[in-house]
C-alpha cells in the first residue's frame, strides 16, 4: 500500500507576556547533575546527565548553563538545543502522562574540555505532572577539573657512527685528480643551471577571497544565536542606558578589512549594527547584523523561543531562536501534530495556531 505523505508549512506565530499565575506548585524532587568523570584534561570528552528523583514528570525542559570558556558542547538526545550558553532539552510523555519519568537519568549530553580549571555546570527548568501541575524541585549543580595534558617526552634518534673515508689509490693519482675536477666542473654547470630554470617558473600567489569572520565579541551580553561564521543576523536586547556598544570583530584571513557602523548614538526601538568584512582581493565582501533593540524593560521585548519541537516529526530546518517558519512531513492520516514551544522568559505565554485539522497539500 502507498503511503501518501502531506507537508505541513507552517509559521509559529507566537507573542510573549509577564503572567500572574495562580496555580500552586506542587513542591517535590530533586534534580541534579552527575559525570561520568570529574577530572579531565584538555581534549577530553566526557558526559553530564541530568537525574529525576523523588517526582513524576509527564513533560519538562531542563537547562543546563555551561562555563564555555572551558567546555565546548558536543551533542545530545534529540529535541536538544545550545544557545547563550545553555543547553536546553525538552520531553513530553507521547503517552499523554501514561509513562511519566519517575526516578533515574533525563537525558545524558556530551562536552569536551578546552581549556584549564575548574568548569561549573548547573541546572534549572520546567517540569510538570501528569496532571499539568508544575513541580517546584530542588536543584543540584557539578564542577569538572580540567588540567593540561601531558606531553609524551620524544627520544631522539641515535647519533649515526660516521663511516671512514677510504685513501685514494697512490697509483694514477694524477689521472684521478684531473677526472675529479673535471666531474666538479660540470656539476657546477648543471647546477647553475637548474637554478636559473627554478627562478623561471616562480608563479605570483593569488589574493585571497575569505571575507568570514573568526571572532565577535561585545562589551554586553546577550547576542543571540550564539556566534558562528556562517550565521550572518543577529539579535540583540539592551536596556536604555545603552548608547553604543563596543565591537571586537576578528577575521579568519589577517589580511581582511574590517568596518564597523551603526553601534554608537543607540536611540530607543531598534538599532542596526552593520559589520561589513572585505577580502584581500577588495571585490568579496560579506555583511554580519546586529538588530539591537533598546527598551526600558529588557525582559518584555524578548520575544524568543529557546526550544521547539514536534512530537515523533524533524523540523526543517533545525531550530534557532532567529528562525520563525519550518517544514515539516508527516502521514497523510495525521490530522493534529503535538507542537512543544519553550519561551525564553519563563513564565511567558506562548499562542500556537495551525496545529488542529492539518489539510492535505502536494
Amino acid at each position: 500500500m502507498r503511503i501518501t505523505k502531506k507537508r505541513i508549512y507552517f509559521i509559529i506565530l507566537f507573542f510573549l507576556c509577564l503572567l500572574l499565575f495562580t496555580t500552586k506548585s506542587q513542591a517535590a524532587g530533586n534534580i541534579s547533575l552527575k559525570a561520568n568523570k570529574t577530572s579531565v584534561t584538555v581534549g577530553d570528552e566526557f558526559n553530564i546527565s541530568v537525574n529525576l528523583s523523588g517526582a513524576s514528570v509527564a513533560t519538562l525542559t531542563t537547562r543546563i548553563t555551561v562555563d564555555t570558556s572551558k567546555v565546548d558542547y558536543v551533542s545530545g538526545p534529540s529535541n536538544t538545543n545550545f544557545s547563550g550558553g545553555k543547553v536546553i532539552y525538552t520531553w513530553t510523555d507521547p503517552s499523554g502522562g501514561e509513562n511519566p519519568k519517575t526516578d533515574g537519568t533525563i537525558a545524558t549530553f556530551k562536552f569536551k574540555a578546552k581549556a584549564t580549571g575548574t568548569a561549573s555546570f548547573s541546572v534549572s527548568g520546567n517540569f510538570y505532572t501528569p496532571d499539568e501541575k508544575p513541580v517546584n524541585p530542588s536543584f543540584s549543580g557539578i564542577s569538572i577539573t580540567i588540567k593540561e595534558k601531558e606531553s609524551t617526552p620524544v627520544t631522539p634518534p641515535p647519533t649515526p657512527t660516521p663511516t671512514p673515508t677510504p685513501n685514494p689509490p697512490t697509483t694514477g693519482g694524477s689521472g684521478t685528480t684531473g677526472g675529479t675536477t673535471t666531474g666538479g666542473s660540470t656539476n657546477q654547470g648543471g647546477t647553475n643551471q637548474g637554478g636559473s630554470s627554478s627562478s623561471g617558473n616562480t608563479t605570483t600567489q593569488t589574493a585571497s577571497t575569505n571575507a568570514n569572520l573568526k571572532e565577535l565579541h561585545l562589551n554586553v551580553e546577550g547576542l543571540s544565536p550564539a556566534f558562528q561564521k556562517t550565521i550572518t543576523k543577529y539579535n540583540l536586547i539592551v536596556g536604555d542606558n545603552v548608547n553604543q556598544i563596543t565591537v571586537n570583530a576578528i577575521p579568519e584571513d589577517t589580511k581582511a578589512k574590517v568596518q564597523v557602523t551603526g553601534n554608537t548614538n543607540l536611540k530607543a526601538g531598534v538599532n542596526e549594527i552593520r559589520i561589513t568584512v572585505t577580502a584581500e582581493d577588495g571585490k568579496t565582501v560579506k555583511n554580519y547584523t546586529i538588530e539591537v533593540t533598546k527598551t526600558q524593560n529588557p525582559d518584555l521585548a524578548n520575544a524568543n523561543l529557546e526550544n521547539l519541537a514536534i512530537e515523533n516529526v524533524t523540523l526543517e530546518p533545525a531550530f534557532s531562536p532567529d528562525i520563525t517558519e519550518y517544514n515539516a512531513i508527516v502521514s497523510n492520516d495525521v490530522e493534529t501534530i503535538h507542537i512543544l514551544a519553550v519561551p525564553q522568559i519563563e513564565g511567558a505565554n506562548v499562542q500556537i495556531n495551525g496545529a488542529d485539522n492539518i489539510q492535505f497539500r502536494r
